[in-house]
């Protein structure tokens, strides 16, 4: 017996088929964004005109995201950048400054050889780690010590 499964022009938004056998199913037309299909049998399956990817209200705030985490690291690097340039080995805040030197050159190496590895590696999985951990700790220390700055001014004004 071989019947065809019909999802033809249906909206399966966020539906879940794991593991299911969906071999020649008609998907033609529907709304497949956010299915699961994991472990799924789809040989011969008909997709022709599925709407895919990420549902809109998925997208807009993964935008949204991106576009904040986006702006606090320009405005930290840019203020920590600037806030460097002139010292020298000679003044206290210098060991600031080579951490802050190394710390961008890890992070913008690691963006660079990232391209290099193939994905899945295990060396690729090492570089994409230390680059964001390396990232995360420049932002943590530029807005903790902003906002650290930011008490002790307030304790200040209140006394």
């Amino acid at each position: 017996m071989n019947h065809r499964i019909d999802f033809c022009n249906q909206n399966l938004h966020n539906r879940s088929f794991p593991g299911l056998e969906l071999n020649h199913a008609n998907f033609s037309g529907a709304d497949v964004r956010g299915c699961n299909f994991c472990h799924a049998q789809l040989q011969g399956a008909n997709f022709l005109g599925a709407k895919f990817g990420q549902p809109p209200r998925v997208f807009i705030s993964l935008r949204i995201s991106a576009l904040v985490v986006l702006f606090a690291t320009f405005t930290a690097i840019s203020h920590m950048t600037f806030g460097v340039l002139g010292n020298t080995p000679e003044i206290p805040a210098w060991s600031y400054t080579k951490a802050l030197i190394v710390s961008l050159v890890i992070s913008g190496l690691g963006a660079s050889l990232r391209r290099i590895f193939h994905q899945q590696s295990i060396l690729e999985k090492l570089i994409t780690t230390l680059s964001g951990t390396t990232s995360a700790a420049l932002l943590g220390f530029y807005y903790g010590g902003t906002i650290q700055i930011i008490i002790f001014k307030l304790l200040q004004y209140q006394h």
